[in-house]
C-alpha cells in the first residue's frame, strides 16, 4: 500500500511538471486591425497590442490581412 502511494505521488508530480513545462513554451495571439506603410519592397503591415508587436510583409499592390494568428513564446 504504502508503494502505491508513492508512485501515486511521483506521477502526480511528474504529470504537474510536464503541465507547467507546456504552458511555459508557446501560445498563439489573433491581432486584428493593422496598421500599413509602404516601404520600397512593398507593404508593412503592423499588428500590435499592449503587449505585442508583429509585423508581416506584402507585396505592394497586397492588403494587410485584418486578422493574423501568431504564434508567441511566454516565459
Amino acid at each position: 500500500m504504502k508503494n502505491l502511494l508513492v508512485a501515486l505521488f511521483i506521477i502526480l508530480v511528474a504529470s504537474a511538471v510536464l503541465l507547467f513545462s507546456y504552458q511555459a513554451k508557446a501560445t498563439q495571439i489573433t491581432l486584428t486591425d493593422p496598421d500599413e506603410e509602404i516601404t520600397s519592397d512593398g507593404k508593412m503591415c503592423i499588428y500590435e497590442n499592449s503587449q505585442v508587436t508583429k509585423v508581416i510583409y506584402v507585396g505592394e499592390h497586397s492588403k494587410c490581412p485584418y486578422a493574423k494568428t501568431f504564434s508567441i513564446n511566454e516565459e
